[in-house]
Protein backbone atom coordinates (compact mmCIF):
# COMPACT_ATOMS: atom_id res chain seq x y z
CA UNK A 1 0.00 0.00 0.00
CA UNK A 2 1.35 3.30 -1.32
CA UNK A 3 0.31 6.80 0.74
CA UNK A 4 -0.28 9.81 -1.26
CA UNK A 5 0.51 12.64 0.60
CA UNK A 6 -1.66 15.81 -1.78
CA UNK A 7 -0.67 19.32 -1.48
CA UNK A 8 -2.35 21.88 -2.52
CA UNK A 9 -0.73 24.35 -4.49
CA UNK A 10 -1.53 27.47 -5.98
CA UNK A 11 -1.11 28.39 -9.91
CA UNK A 12 2.54 29.89 -8.62
CA UNK A 13 3.43 26.71 -6.85
CA UNK A 14 2.47 27.78 -3.32
CA UNK A 15 1.27 26.36 -0.50
CA UNK A 16 -2.40 27.52 -0.05
CA UNK A 17 -3.53 26.88 3.59
CA UNK A 18 -1.25 25.43 6.22
CA UNK A 19 2.35 26.74 5.50
CA UNK A 20 4.85 27.95 7.93
CA UNK A 21 4.02 30.84 9.00
CA UNK A 22 0.47 30.81 8.29
CA UNK A 23 -1.52 29.92 11.53
CA UNK A 24 -2.78 32.28 14.27
CA UNK A 25 0.20 32.12 16.57
CA UNK A 26 4.06 33.56 15.80
CA UNK A 27 4.73 36.69 14.57
CA UNK A 28 1.20 37.61 14.48
CA UNK A 29 1.40 39.75 11.12
CA UNK A 30 4.49 41.68 12.76
CA UNK A 31 1.96 43.25 15.30
CA UNK A 32 3.38 44.99 18.61
CA UNK A 33 2.78 44.04 21.57
CA UNK A 34 1.05 46.00 24.13
CA UNK A 35 3.41 45.42 26.84
CA UNK A 36 6.23 47.86 24.99
CA UNK A 37 4.22 50.87 25.50
CA UNK A 38 3.52 53.02 28.17
CA UNK A 39 0.22 52.48 29.69
CA UNK A 40 -1.97 55.57 30.70
CA UNK A 41 -4.93 54.84 33.06
CA UNK A 42 -6.64 57.69 34.99
CA UNK A 43 -5.64 56.41 38.50
CA UNK A 44 -1.96 56.49 37.28
CA UNK A 45 -2.15 59.75 35.39
CA UNK A 46 -3.61 61.86 38.36
CA UNK A 47 -1.26 60.43 41.09
CA UNK A 48 1.70 60.15 38.83
CA UNK A 49 3.85 63.39 40.05
CA UNK A 50 6.55 61.73 40.30
CA UNK A 51 6.32 59.54 37.20
CA UNK A 52 7.32 60.69 34.03
CA UNK A 53 4.36 60.71 32.07
CA UNK A 54 1.73 63.35 34.03
CA UNK A 55 -2.08 64.49 33.49
CA UNK A 56 -3.74 67.10 35.26
CA UNK A 57 -7.43 67.62 34.81
CA UNK A 58 -8.28 71.01 32.68
CA UNK A 59 -12.14 71.14 33.37
CA UNK A 60 -14.50 67.72 34.16
CA UNK A 61 -14.53 66.83 30.85
CA UNK A 62 -10.65 66.89 29.66
CA UNK A 63 -7.44 65.94 31.05
CA UNK A 64 -4.36 66.92 29.70
CA UNK A 65 -1.45 64.28 29.29
CA UNK A 66 2.10 65.76 29.46
CA UNK A 67 5.65 63.61 28.41
CA UNK A 68 7.84 66.24 29.04
CA UNK A 69 7.74 67.11 25.46
CA UNK A 70 4.41 67.32 24.35
CA UNK A 71 1.13 67.85 25.72
CA UNK A 72 -2.58 65.78 24.63
CA UNK A 73 -6.00 66.88 25.59
CA UNK A 74 -7.43 63.57 26.44
CA UNK A 75 -11.69 63.08 26.72
CA UNK A 76 -13.19 62.00 30.06
CA UNK A 77 -16.63 59.85 30.16
CA UNK A 78 -18.49 58.70 32.88
CA UNK A 79 -20.89 55.91 33.98
CA UNK A 80 -22.95 55.81 36.48
CA UNK A 81 -23.34 52.88 38.87
CA UNK A 82 -26.49 50.76 39.06
CA UNK A 83 -26.65 50.92 42.57
CA UNK A 84 -25.12 54.48 43.03
CA UNK A 85 -21.77 55.84 42.29
CA UNK A 86 -19.92 56.61 39.43
CA UNK A 87 -16.54 55.69 37.30
CA UNK A 88 -14.55 58.01 34.88
CA UNK A 89 -12.70 56.46 32.09
CA UNK A 90 -10.54 57.91 29.24
CA UNK A 91 -12.19 58.71 25.98
CA UNK A 92 -10.00 57.79 23.04
CA UNK A 93 -8.57 60.64 20.80
CA UNK A 94 -8.81 59.17 17.64
CA UNK A 95 -11.77 56.74 17.50
CA UNK A 96 -14.03 57.76 20.81
CA UNK A 97 -14.53 55.18 22.49
CA UNK A 98 -14.43 54.48 26.14
CA UNK A 99 -11.28 52.10 27.89
CA UNK A 100 -9.74 52.42 31.40
CA UNK A 101 -6.33 52.13 29.34
CA UNK A 102 -4.80 54.37 26.77
CA UNK A 103 -1.10 53.41 25.16
CA UNK A 104 0.87 56.21 24.42
CA UNK A 105 2.75 55.10 21.25
CA UNK A 106 3.43 58.73 19.47
CA UNK A 107 0.49 60.46 20.86
CA UNK A 108 -2.33 58.32 23.60
CA UNK A 109 -4.59 55.89 21.86
CA UNK A 110 -6.39 52.91 22.49
CA UNK A 111 -4.94 49.35 21.72
CA UNK A 112 -7.42 48.94 18.69
CA UNK A 113 -6.41 52.14 17.16
CA UNK A 114 -2.59 51.35 17.51
CA UNK A 115 -3.43 48.03 16.44
CA UNK A 116 -1.39 46.61 19.48
CA UNK A 117 -1.68 42.61 20.88
CA UNK A 118 -1.28 41.37 23.92
CA UNK A 119 1.85 39.34 24.45
CA UNK A 120 0.14 36.14 25.70
CA UNK A 121 -2.10 36.54 22.28
CA UNK A 122 1.17 35.53 20.47
CA UNK A 123 2.05 32.03 22.35
CA UNK A 124 0.88 28.23 21.46
CA UNK A 125 -1.44 26.79 23.18
CA UNK A 126 0.81 24.78 25.35
CA UNK A 127 2.31 27.77 26.76
CA UNK A 128 -0.66 29.87 27.68
CA UNK A 129 -2.15 26.55 29.49
CA UNK A 130 1.21 26.29 31.04
CA UNK A 131 1.01 29.94 32.67
CA UNK A 132 -2.66 29.72 33.30
CA UNK A 133 -1.67 26.50 34.99
CA UNK A 134 1.56 28.40 36.96
CA UNK A 135 -1.33 31.57 38.34
CA UNK A 136 -3.73 29.24 39.81
CA UNK A 137 -4.23 29.58 43.29
CA UNK A 138 -4.54 25.56 43.72
CA UNK A 139 -0.51 24.95 42.50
Amino acid sequence: MHLIFVNHFDKNLRFIMGAKGSGRYGERGGRACAEQFPRLTLVKLLASWREAITGYLLDDDTLMVNDGRQSWAVGLATTHHRWGGRRRWLVCPQCGVRCAVLYLRGAPACRRCHHLTYASQMQDVASRRLLKWARSPLV
